[in-house]
């Protein structure tokens, strides 16, 4: 039997696919104090982690504002009988939001620390 895909579905399925790209994206801000002040990476590996830190920075908030988009017109349109697209769309935005939180504190102490 043929599944029937409907308008809801396909809000929950955008909202988890950006809530998965956030935080997929999330991971090297989450990640940078290590990667900068904890074992020194070289050659290919490093230059990975920072072209991907590197679009990191805009994307996430680009991320975040989607996320944000998606947030207001599920409560908005589909009502609270979606709760699982819910959970998934503001874990991304938290994660998205702590992680550049995180970046914020990091650059703001890079010159403090030894």
């Amino acid at each position: 039997m043929p599944v029937i895909v409907t308008n809801n579905s396909r809000a929950a399925d955008l909202a988890k696919y950006v809530a998965l790209v956030t935080c997929l994206m999330s991971l090297p801000l989450l990640l940078t104090f290590n990667v900068i002040y904890g074992k020194p990476l070289h050659g290919t590996l490093y230059d990975f982690l920072l072209d991907w830190w590197l679009l990191s920075i805009y994307a996430v908030p680009v991320l975040i504002f989607l996320g944000l988009i998606i947030l207001l017109w599920s409560l908005l349109l589909l009502g609270t009988s979606r709760r699982p697209c819910l959970r998934w769309n503001l874990s991304g935005i938290l994660v998205g939001v702590l992680a550049t939180l995180l970046e914020i504190i990091f650059i703001k102490m890079l010159p403090k620390l030894p």
